[in-house]
């Protein structure tokens, strides 16, 4: 019947579908934690750079590498996409727990019908945050396309190549 506060049979299904789909949404989050330790090059560096700085940070770096600055937009447009991903995400995530406060204003006034009914929507909602959370995070870049900036550089100039890993 839907997600209720009065007992039904699905009850318990959406009891757990709602910490699973936040552990998700959490992990994927997190994912995002990542360093990547930069030494070397021409410069002699020793930089360690957050995933969401790569961008900002790196092309000072390999400017001099045609084959690497056209990597490190690839990297950037792959970004912006997934970060539109993650705003429509909260957006989603918004509404439903809209709903979901106005599904504990009808349980309060004892309007089951209308809260059970509030209730499975926000429920919907959150299921549609998660997918496109998982989407967008489908989208985002690997470790491997941020690295390939290096490695691309590297190729160019071999005579002062950056070591670098992910920490």
């Amino acid at each position: 019947m839907g997600c209720g506060l009065n007992g039904g049979g699905t009850q318990g299904r959406c009891r757990l579908l709602m910490p699973v789909a936040l552990l998700v949404v959490l992990s994927i989050a997190l994912s995002g934690c990542v360093t990547y330790r930069i030494q070397g090059g021409p410069d002699k560096v020793d930089l360690s750079v957050r995933k969401e700085r790569f961008t900002t940070e790196v092309p000072p770096l390999v400017e001099r590498s045609d084959r690497a600055v056209k990597q490190l937009e690839f990297v950037a447009d792959k970004e912006a996409v997934a970060r539109r991903f993650s705003t429509v995400s909260s957006v989603l995530v918004c509404v439903g727990s809209g709903f979901l406060a106005a599904g504990a204003i009808f349980a309060a006034q004892e309007n089951w019908g209308s809260s059970i009914a509030m209730n499975a929507t926000a429920v919907s909602f959150d299921v549609a945050a998660l997918i496109v959370s998982i989407i967008g995070a489908g989208r985002a870049p690997t470790d491997m396309e941020y690295m390939g900036v290096l490695r691309d550089y590297n190729q160019d100039f071999p005579d002062s190549p950056y070591r670098y890993r992910v920490e």
